[in-house]
């Protein structure tokens, strides 16, 4: 179920979109027993559909997968520290269990040696004041007050501004 894509992946991932190709590849059994028909876009086709539909432009970025393969981790021992408890007073049998345990982990590794990304993508219209920073920023967001056609009335630029 591997497809090798030459230099750039090794996908086991279903809908998942290979960032060599843009195409959708095969579903791995883990991701389709438990999301069927999710898809996992890669950074480079959310940055492509981005480009090819919208003015927005990419301001920052955030990869947490070490810190998702943490999470994993945690939870995967929360829910088998609950299985008497909780889990199995349920209703829920073995091979639910056992599909659990095979998700995390194999999620826990895909995070952990970095196969799986979770990213913040954080975009922004053209232009935007906002990300303008130091002085000038000051002078462009700074309240300008009501509009009069005055030529005796004071403009306030704030210290600094220039």
């Amino acid at each position: 179920m591997a497809r090798s894509h030459g230099h750039c992946c090794q996908c086991h991932r279903s809908q998942l979109i290979s960032p060599c190709s843009m195409t959708l590849l095969p579903v791995s059994l883990p991701v389709q027993m438990i999301f069927p028909g999710g898809a996992l876009p890669s950074v480079a086709a959310v940055m492509a559909s981005i480009a090819k539909n919208t003015s927005l432009m990419l301001s920052s970025t955030e990869d947490f997968a070490l810190h998702y393969a943490e999470t994993l981790r945690r939870w995967r021992a929360n829910f088998n520290a609950a299985l008497e408890d909780v889990v199995r007073p349920l209703g829920f049998d073995d091979a639910f269990i056992r599909t659990w345990n095979y998700y995390l982990c194999y999620c826990e590794a895909g995070f952990a040696t970095q196969t799986l990304g979770l990213h913040v993508l954080t975009f922004t219209r053209p232009h935007n004041p906002s990300l303008i920073t130091g002085t000038c920023a000051a002078a462009l967001t700074a309240p300008v007050g009501p509009v009069v056609n005055d030529p005796s009335t004071p403009v306030v630029i704030p210290a600094g501004a220039f």
